[in-house]
């Protein structure tokens, strides 16, 4: 059976290619027994604006965030694209004022499905700049 399994954001063994310094944590989506690793960089977030709470708006919109966010899921998953609904959008703060839009799309098939939410979250900097997420195959477990 298809579906999918948020991690929150922690180091992974899988990131020991960016510099210890620079990595912060990872947000994984599998999906479609596929795994996505959103890889988040303090270079990356330091670019980024920084957001108070206590002040209204952050620097970037949650439409705008679910804008790219979308067009970024379109590019990932095609062919399932047009079943995708934004199920929530959240801020999370990663670093004192720094700051991270997690865009949550759920896959709502064509036809009758009673199974578990296929959730799909992609991140997004307060910048509007995306990660490219590392690709595999999803192990199984035995």
């Amino acid at each position: 059976m298809k579906h999918a399994l948020l991690l929150l954001l922690v180091p992974a063994m899988a990131a020991a290619a960016l510099p210890q310094q620079d990595f912060i944590g990872s947000r994984a989506t599998n999906f479609d027994q596929v795994s996505y690793d959103f890889r988040l960089t303090k270079t990356a977030l330091l670019k980024a604006p920084v957001w108070n709470p206590n002040v209204p708006s952050p620097p970037l919109s949650p439409q705008k965030a679910q804008e790219i966010a979308a067009a970024q899921l379109k590019h990932l998953v095609p062919e399932v694209y047009q079943w995708m609904r934004v199920s929530t959008i959240t801020l999370e703060v990663l670093d004192g004022p720094y700051w991270i839009y997690l865009v949550t799309f759920d896959y709502v098939p064509p036809t009758a499905y009673s199974g578990p939410a296929r959730l799909f979250t992609i991140p997004v900097y307060l910048d509007g700049s995306i990660i490219i997420p590392h690709i595999g195959k999803r192990k199984n477990k035995s």
